[in-house]
């Protein structure tokens, strides 16, 4: 399948912090690529480099074979245009309605009447299944909303790429499922090539395509649900043991029926 995003031996350092040493990670187009990995392992910096947020001390981003980071004026305009992004709480316009959060990138980016406008919204809020709160500001919102809201923001440009950043942090478990499915949904519906930073290893068991492991400034393991599950891999391992309880991980285990003991916890399986 077609490589849509290329991270191609990328480098990045904060004064004497090196964040990044190297990475490199393609994604297909369609695909639903999880990131995962220990907290200031840098998972939302190379996020960000895939939008052109930030810039790499060495190395390439490509977006779909163009250098997105060697583009200037209208060019890099247009390209970043294809590339949406649901930041960790939203980010939405606390003094805006969602009618106007949703129209605002249309607005800024677009020449289409208010008309037109209308129809986008109406649209976008019904492909995230939120009708009827138009006039709403986002206080008056759940969190849940707040998310759905931030997603057909991001939507609004019809971008090829969406890319999360922790978009269930601070979900009780029932909306952080509630948002994997939309995730998911949103993607099946409309094709969008779709890359999520995440904790939650139960997500990216159930609804990854693939999965990436960030740890130490490299990506040390990326594959589907199941061969993350079978890797050797210690960080990996001690990183999926310290996040499932010890019934889960039996289940998981025997499902995969390769490990007869978990080689970070001893747990018999």
């Amino acid at each position: 399948m077609e490589e849509v995003i290329q991270v191609i031996n990328v480098y990045k350092s904060f004064g004497s912090q090196q964040v990044l040493k190297g990475v490199s990670l393609s994604v297909k187009k369609g695909e639903l690529l999880y990131i995962i990995g220990k907290s200031g392992e840098g998972k939302s910096v190379l996020l960000k480099h895939m939008v052109g947020l930030i810039r790499p001390d060495k190395g390439k981003v490509l977006i779909e074979g163009q250098d997105l980071h060697e583009l200037k004026g209208a060019e890099a305009l247009a390209l970043r245009k294809r590339v949406g992004m649901v930041f960790q709480y939203g980010a939405l316009f606390d003094s805006m309605t969602v009618y106007e959060n949703v129209a605002f990138p249309l607005r800024e980016h677009t020449n289409l009447s208010e008309e037109e406008i209308a129809e986008v919204v109406k649209e976008k809020l019904t492909l995230v299944d939120l009708e009827g709160v138009e006039h709403k500001l986002p206080s008056e919102l759940s969190g849940g909303m707040r998310k759905r809201v931030a997603l057909a923001r991001a939507l609004a440009l019809n971008p090829a790429i969406l890319l999360y950043d922790e978009p269930t942090t601070g979900l009780d478990p029932l909306l952080t499922e509630e948002i994997d499915i939309l995730i998911k949904n949103t993607r099946d519906k409309t094709g969008v090539t779709s890359v999520v930073v995440s904790h939650d290893v139960w997500s990216v068991i159930k609804y990854a395509d693939r999965v990436a492991y960030l740890a130490k400034g490299r990506i040390e393991f990326i594959g589907t649900p199941k061969e993350m599950l079978e890797s050797d891999n210690p960080m990996l391992r001690r990183f999926i043991c310290a996040r499932l309880d010890e019934n889960l991980m039996k289940s998981l285990f025997n499902a995969c029926r390769t490990h007869g003991t978990c080689t970070h916890c001893q747990q018999e399986l």
